[in-house]
């Protein structure tokens, strides 16, 4: 129980590291992708408007070739000078916005245009770059008016057109630059998530120890509670007997003897969900289900057609093998057939049937039930202590333990049980329980 409580505490941690790294991750990647197409939204932008020219280099170089024409365009005459940055490209409050941008990393850049006067190309400047040819700028341009985009993606090439030019910037550098970082940012998150789980298997068994501790009490004193309760019910049951022996059996002592075994099933079901719950393993052999059915169930036939009941079971010369504990399995079979005929409505119908499906052998029990049972939720049946009916369960002597127990029987045998509700072939309201091994 310890070990499956730490595992269950180790993978919910885990969990919710994994997914505050995948955030971030995410986040610091879109955030990196957004910042570098905004630069390349801007050095586009500024290469369209200038007609390819990126700015002046600057002052003091003795091989400037800028002249007054340009001066005005392209410097901004609002604020002081700034021999490093392009006019009118300065960064701004943008959040994206991190730096103008500079001479240095404008002629940098690789790019080429193709000018338009009309349909005719009027100038292919491929200057900027070395693996495209002006016959190639030119197919590329051409190709890029006739789709009638104004900005896109063109191999490793961003596009901006205008009405006179077109202007491609390679981002192939800003691409390697993105996986780059996407790469790096995974390799660490991975080192960070195989280091918090080093340190969350090394801390886990000191943070769950005093829950632990707790279901360990809990668990020893339900099974101390339950040898100590043997006693003194055998002691009532043997003298109940006797009272009967020289006063004749009455109403009294046929409630007391009653009580006693229902108090017996009770403690039967809590040292077995106990036992369970320890993770004891049981001793698997391989049984016949169809038989171990029969002989079971077979104990409450007469009880079940006292009240009308009609009892069906898997027929004598079916044989279905499995691995299976005999002991748990019997009383798991015993549970789910006392509880069909204390709830099947008088008339009514039980039925058992052993099959074969998806590789495994499959138990089901239904039986007929009242229209009033069929709103509730099945799953919530195997909950401890659930009782829908309080007054119902009360007159019919459940606690609301036993397909609990049930259940925790199937998966200690490797199986599972599940509940719920349909319609027999007359049309009568049913529940279906359906064990698979």
């Amino acid at each position: 129980m310890v070990r499956t409580l730490q595992r269950r505490f180790v993978a919910a941690a885990m969990a919710a590291v994994t997914i505050l790294l995948l955030i971030l991750i995410g986040a610091i990647n879109g955030l990196h992708i957004v910042s570098i197409r905004s630069e390349e939204d801007r050095m586009l932008r500024m290469l369209a408007e200038n007609e390819g020219v990126p700015g002046h280099l600057p002052s003091g170089r003795q091989d400037d070739p800028s002249d007054d024409e340009f001066e005005d365009d392209y410097f901004d005459d609002d604020g002081p000078d700034d021999d490093h940055g392009i006019a009118g490209y300065h960064p701004g409050r943008g959040f994206f916005r991190t730096g103008s941008i500079t001479m240095d990393n404008a002629m940098a850049m690789r790019y080429f245009l193709v000018k338009f006067d009309g349909e005719d190309v009027t100038v292919v400047d491929t200057s900027r770059i070395w693996s495209v040819s002006s016959e190639e700028a030119k197919a590329m341009a051409l190709e890029v008016r006739k789709s009638g985009a104004s900005a896109g993606r063109y191999d490793s090439f961003r596009y901006r057109a205008e009405e006179d030019i077109v202007v491609f910037l390679d981002v192939s550098m800003q691409e390697e630059t993105v996986r780059s970082v996407l790469l790096i940012s995974v390799l660490i998150a991975v080192l960070c998530w195989l280091l918090t789980l080093v340190i969350v298997l090394l801390l886990s068994r000191r943070a769950i120890r005093p829950v632990a501790q707790n279901i360990q009490r809990q668990r020893e004193f339900v099974t101390n509670a339950g040898h100590e309760i043997k006693t003194p019910l055998a002691i009532i049951q043997t003298n109940t007997e006797a009272l009967e022996l020289y006063n004749g059996e009455s109403k009294w002592t046929r409630n007391i003897k009653a009580q006693v075994t229902r108090l017996s099933g009770l403690m039967q079901d809590l040292l077995t969900l106990s036992r369970l719950d320890e993770g004891v393993k049981l001793t698997l052999t391989e049984l016949d289900l169809a038989q171990l059915v029969r002989e079971t169930a077979e104990n409450f036939r007469e009880n079940a057609e006292s009240r009308g009941i009609g009892f069906t079971l898997p027929p004598v010369q079916q044989k279905a093998v499995v691995r299976g504990d005999a002991a748990t399995l019997r009383q798991l079979i015993s549970t789910l057939t006392d509880n069909a005929v204390r709830y099947t409505p008088e008339n009514g119908k039980i039925g058992m049937s052993v099959s074969r499906s998806g590789g495994r052998t499959v138990l089901q029990q239904w039986n007929t039930v009242e229209k009033e049972q069929m709103e509730e939720d099945p799953s919530r049946l195997f909950e401890r202590f659930y009782r829908s009916d309080r007054a119902r369960t009360q007159k019919s002597g459940g606690y609301g333990i036993g397909l609990s127990a049930a259940r925790s029987i199937a998966e200690a045998n490797g199986g599972t049980l599940t509940a719920s509700y349909g319609r027999t072939e007359e049309g009568n309201d049913r529940i279906l329980f359906s064990l698979r091994l």
